[in-house]
């Protein structure tokens, strides 16, 4: 997956799959590509690598978005993101989101938002949805 459309955000392309973002607003969010067919039976884990010097405390949150459905607050879930000097792995089941919302058909996509201050910075890489295990 690749992330565009910055919002409160310096969105610093590293390389083609690596991003670097320092938040500027109350607000801070990218979307991702849309996709573009369904996904799979079974590919539900999103996982990424990041390192950032401060903790997203309750306030990461991603937002999921299918063609017929905008995106609301009603369909995003708040997966917790520490501390990590070190690229670390994040990874989060989306089953509930493909299963209740419902996402992961072509054309869906996801806002994934940093926070609601300022000079938060992440640099995350490697997007992508796989098969859980």
């Amino acid at each position: 997956l690749t992330v565009s459309s910055p919002n409160q955000l310096t969105l610093e392309v590293v390389s083609t799959y690596d991003f670097k973002v320092l938040t500027s607003g109350t607000d801070p969010n990218v979307k991702t590509a849309k996709l573009t067919e369904s996904l799979p039976s079974g590919a539900v884990m999103l996982t990424f690598e990041y390192k950032s010097s401060k903790q997203c405390l309750n306030a990461f949150q991603i937002y999921f978005a299918t063609p017929t459905l905008g995106l609301s607050e009603a369909r995003s879930l708040k997966p917790s993101l520490n501390v990590a000097v070190d690229w670390t792995v994040f990874s989060f089941d989306l089953t509930d989101a493909i299963k209740n919302y419902p996402w992961g058909v072509a054309g869906s996509y996801m806002r994934l938002d940093f926070g609601n201050f300022a000079n938060y910075d992440i640099e995350f890489r490697n997007v992508k949805i796989v098969y859980k295990n």
